[in-house]
């Protein structure tokens, strides 16, 4: 091979090398991911010490004590209703419209116990809801203000266990196998619903 045409192909080669360093060089380094930061949230803990939690278990028990004071007061009319049976002649007509009298009132009585216990229930489920989509709101802002992209559900201490099946289980669902205090923003989160609350007037 002639030594020119040596020199040309070694020419060729070296520009070739220089497109690719070029090329290279141009594209930015891979930087490696930032490290995810990741906190934990006792919800149990929230919802027992949050006021507004205490303030509507507090008033669901006043309206269950109402709804108890007024079936006692039911049972009791149709407890005298009974007793003037037992001085009625069985089949007679006065015997026959007080025993209709008394069914009627127990029939009352279940529909009301059974009426009230729904609204009670349908209200407490309503408001519970409410506030779980209030904590997980101040979970996300506590979250952001400290820096954190992930926040799990801290379980509390884990209660006894009496078979392997139930321990097994207990396992399973469990979430968090540790956390350092130093990431839980539990207390973070419930103090800042408890001044927003207290904020309201209530």
């Amino acid at each position: 091979m002639k030594a020119t045409q040596i020199g040309l192909l070694l020419v060729a080669a070296l520009a070739a090398g220089a497109l690719v360093l070029s090329q290279s060089s141009a594209q930015p380094a891979s930087r490696p991911a930032p490290a995810t930061r990741v906190a934990a949230c006792d919800v149990v803990e929230v919802f027992n010490n949050y006021q507004r939690a205490k303030d509507l278990t507090a008033r669901l028990e006043e309206k269950r004590k109402a709804i108890t004071a007024e079936n006692d007061q039911r049972k009791k009319a149709i407890d005298a209703v009974n007793m003037e049976l037992s001085g009625l002649k069985e089949g007679s007509p006065e015997h026959e419209k007080r025993l209709g009298e008394m069914q009627r009132l127990e029939i009352e009585r279940k529909a009301y116990l059974q009426f009230q216990e729904a609204v009670v229930m349908r209200e407490h489920h309503r408001l519970t809801r409410d506030m779980y989509d209030q904590i997980r709101k101040v979970v996300a802002q506590v979250a952001r203000e400290q820096g954190y992209q992930i926040v799990l559900y801290r379980e509390r201490d884990e209660q006894p266990t009496e078979s392997t099946p139930e321990l097994l289980q207990l396992i399973e669902r469990r979430k968090v196998l540790y956390c350092d205090d130093s990431v839980d923003v539990t207390a973070a989160v419930l103090g800042k619903l408890n001044q927003s609350y207290a904020g309201e007037g209530k």
